[in-house]
């Protein structure tokens, strides 16, 4: 909710309204997301996602399980 302040590495400040861009960044992240998961696939590499806002232990179990 709200606005998001983001300092670029180039110096300067953006103001990101946050309902704004959730859906955006949701649609970029799922994008990606899927190629990693379908070129890890094909080369037979495990993959599972961890969110920051969860326990660690939960997505490593289900890779190693």
């Amino acid at each position: 909710e709200g606005s998001l302040s983001v300092r670029g590495l180039e110096g300067g400040e953006i103001l990101i309204d946050a309902a704004e861009a959730a859906r955006p960044y949701r649609e970029a992240f799922r994008r990606q997301d899927d190629a990693y998961r379908a070129s890890l696939r094909r080369s037979g590499v495990p993959y599972a996602v961890a969110s920051t806002d969860a326990p660690w232990h939960a997505p490593l179990a289900r890779l190693l399980g």
